[in-house]
């Protein structure tokens, strides 16, 4: 278990937002494949690649450590972990849900235009 296995309910909720994000995500993902094509869909994942590795090139190269330090102070808040090294339990799972419901948004605005085939 990521924070231990103090609390069997937490952890169960926080793999369940988790596991819900990432169907969301999967969904999302066949929605606009099967919206746009197939062609498509693959010029869209090399692009998102291409973003990911810019992102990540700007933090390694370019970005002040003062900045990717912040940065990374706020992604380990978000998944729970806090500055004074306690573990927060709240916020990944609020974190997960967020973005799962966002990935549900897109979903359903994707599904009200298409013909599943």
């Amino acid at each position: 278990s990521l924070y231990g296995f103090g609390n069997i309910f937490i952890n169960w909720l926080w793999l369940t937002a988790l596991y819900l994000m990432f169907c969301s995500l999967f969904y999302l993902a066949i929605l606009v494949i099967n919206r746009v094509g197939k062609t498509i869909s693959l010029l869209i994942g090399v692009g998102i690649s291409g973003i990911i590795l810019l992102v990540m090139a700007l933090f390694q190269f370019v970005f002040s450590d003062e900045i990717v330090s912040k940065a990374m102070e706020l992604t380990m808040r978000a998944v729970g972990f806090m500055s004074d090294g306690t573990i927060n339990q709240f916020f990944p799972i609020l974190s997960f849900l967020i973005i799962g419901a966002l990935f549900g948004i897109g979903s359903y605005a994707v599904i009200r235009r298409t013909e599943l085939k």
